[in-house]
This record gives C-alpha cells, sequence and structure tokens, in this order.
C-alpha cells in the first residue's frame, strides 16, 4: 500500500508542478494516508522469534501432558474396576457358573478384582467373583470381566500395609460384610496369602511419574 501511495503523490506532483495549490490542497485532505505504516523488517522478526518460542515451548511440553492424562486415565480405570465390584457385592448381583456352590446354578456370591505384577500380567487385571464357599482369592474359573490397560502404563507394585514386594493381590467385597478383604502373596505362593488393613496398586510408567490407589480395610478409596 505504501509503494502504491508513493507512486500516486510521483504522479500527482508531476501533473500539477505547475499548479503547486492543487497538490498542496490534496496532500491536506489526503495527509491521514501519509501517516500509514507497515511492519518493519525488525518488527517481523521479533513477531516470529516470539510466535517460534511460544511453539517451541507449547511442543515441548505435550509429551509430558500426553503421559500425564494417560496416567490420570489408567487411575481412574483401576479405581472404576475396584468400585465396580465394591457395587457389585452389596447390588447383591446374580452370577451363574463357576465351580463349588455355584456350578450350574445361578449364586450371590462375593465380588472382586485380582491384580499381578509378573511379565505380561501387569497390563491388565479381573474383576471376579469369588464364589462359594468363599476365599477371598482368585481361581481361574471366576472371571467376570478382564480389563487390559491401553495407555502404556504398567501396574509397577503392589503393597500390603508396608510391604511393597507382593506379586498379587486380590480386593474383595462381600455383602454384608463391611470390611473389605484384602489378600496378598509373594512369588506365586497364594495358598496361604496374607491379609491387610490397607493395600496400594501403584501404576505408570518405570522411571516416569506414578500413580497410588489405595484401598483400605473400611471400604474406602483413594488416588495420590
Amino acid at each position: 500500500m505504501r509503494f502504491l501511495l508513493d507512486l500516486r503523490l510521483k504522479w500527482l506532483f508531476v501533473l500539477n508542478k505547475k499548479n503547486k495549490s492543487i497538490f498542496r490542497s490534496w496532500l491536506q485532505k489526503h495527509k491521514y494516508l501519509l501517516s500509514e505504516r507497515g511492519f518493519s523488517l525488525i518488527e517481523m522478526v521479533v513477531a516470529v522469534g516470539i510466535l517460534i518460542i511460544i511453539v517451541g515451548l507449547t511442543l515441548g511440553n505435550y509429551p509430558k501432558f500426553r503421559d500425564q492424562t494417560a496416567l490420570k486415565r489408567t487411575a481412574q480405570e483401576v479405581t472404576s474396576a475396584v468400585r465396580q465390584a465394591q457395587s457389585y457385592a452389596l447390588g447383591v448381583k446374580r452370577y451363574f457358573g463357576g465351580t463349588g456352590n455355584c456350578s450350574n446354578i445361578e449364586c450371590f456370591p462375593a465380588y472382586g478384582v485380582h491384580f499381578e505384577t509378573g511379565a505380561g500380567l501387569n497390563q491388565s487385571f479381573i474383576v471376579f467373583a469369588d464364589v462359594p464357599p468363599a476365599d477371598y482369592l482368585y481361581n481361574f474359573d471366576e472371571k467376570v470381566e478382564e480389563f487390559t490397560i491401553q495407555t502404556g502404563d504398567r501396574i509397577l507394585r503392589l503393597c500390603g500395609d508396608s510391604d511393597c514386594s507382593l506379586t498379587e493381590l486380590d480386593v474383595v467385597y462381600e455383602r454384608p460384610n463391611p470390611l473389605v478383604s484384602l489378600s496378598g502373596c509373594v512369588g506365586g505362593n497364594c495358598s496361604d496369602p496374607y491379609s491387610y488393613s490397607e493395600a496400594s496398586i501403584v501404576v505408570g510408567k518405570a522411571g516416569a511419574s506414578e500413580k497410588i490407589i489405595k484401598v483400605f480395610v473400611g471400604g474406602q478409596i483413594s488416588v495420590q
């Protein structure tokens, strides 16, 4: 626009050099045009530099934001599964199948969630029906639903009270018992598991951020 204005001014000056009053009148009428300025090279460089810094900061923080969002989702999925087992038990959900007293008939068992940390087993967890006679442990034929972690996170550690060496953990709700059964074992020796007053499921990626889902014997659940 400034270039066109300069050309127009030169043209007017040539045509009106013999009549300077007309030229001065036009300048007085259109003097606001002379005050218009475009961006200088320095201003353009500064603006582009600021834009590059903003984009760089945004893209640099995106992987961290993505991982934090995925970790939060994983913790929510674990918490939802535990609450689902609690809801099944307190709501007296019917179950058909399995072994024991539920074999080929309907029954109303306790419900729980089974966790493991072994290779290939720490990518999922199982909601199960603890069919009568209840042993408060998961057996292979008691599966109700299996949840696979899709975010790339894993079950890193299982803790009973202050012991974080557990390889398996079962959280079981049984109506009308208000207390939760928290049983764990080490190294697959689950024939005689330990009982705890508090259990923790630690999820995340090795060497990165973690989330801790705590389940208390009184039934409370918290995420840290």
